[in-house]
């Protein structure tokens, strides 16, 4: 697969920054549709933007969550669920551990299929709540705290 932004692309990017800059909204409204434009261009059902203080040997303290795309109540509870995974479990938090300024991965960049299909998150939690694959962005906002978005596409 290409690495390279398509033209069509950059001009999505561009139309949705501007419809973001133009949004006349509260903050938390322009946050919305900065998020839900970019789950269209690469065509997410799911997307999740929070803080997170980072402590040692724990998973991030969230906090400033705003979400949409979920179909129900029940769905994002089964696939908030990982937040309460043993920290083994947690393969994200090495890319939380080892970020400097800004990280994007795909989930298959931070674990293969095979290893992936095996992690108590993808069955008690992903795959019931019927979500595959995502995307991470991390970027680190101060001392152990970063800003994160998550696009997620239903599975299928």
């Amino acid at each position: 697969m290409s690495q390279l932004i398509t033209y069509t692309d950059a001009t999505a990017v561009a139309r949705l920054l501007g419809e973001v800059i133009g949004h006349t909204g509260e903050i938390p409204s322009r946050m919305r549709a900065l998020l839900e434009g970019m789950a269209r261009l690469v065509h997410a059902d799911v997307w999740v933007w929070h803080k997170a203080r980072l402590r040692p040997d724990s998973p991030p303290a969230i906090f400033g969550f705003i979400d949409g795309g979920w179909t129900s109540d029940a769905q994002k509870q089964i696939a908030m669920g990982p937040n309460f995974v043993p920290v083994e479990e947690r393969f994200e938090l090495e890319m939380v551990r080892t970020l400097v300024g800004h990280s994007t991965r795909r989930r298959h960049e931070m674990i293969d299929d095979d290893a992936w299909k095996r992690t108590m998150i993808y069955r008690s939690h992903r795959v019931p709540a019927e979500l595959d694959e995502f995307l991470f962005s991390l970027y680190q906002v101060g001392p152990n705290v970063i800003s994160m978005i998550g696009l997620h596409r239903r599975a299928g």
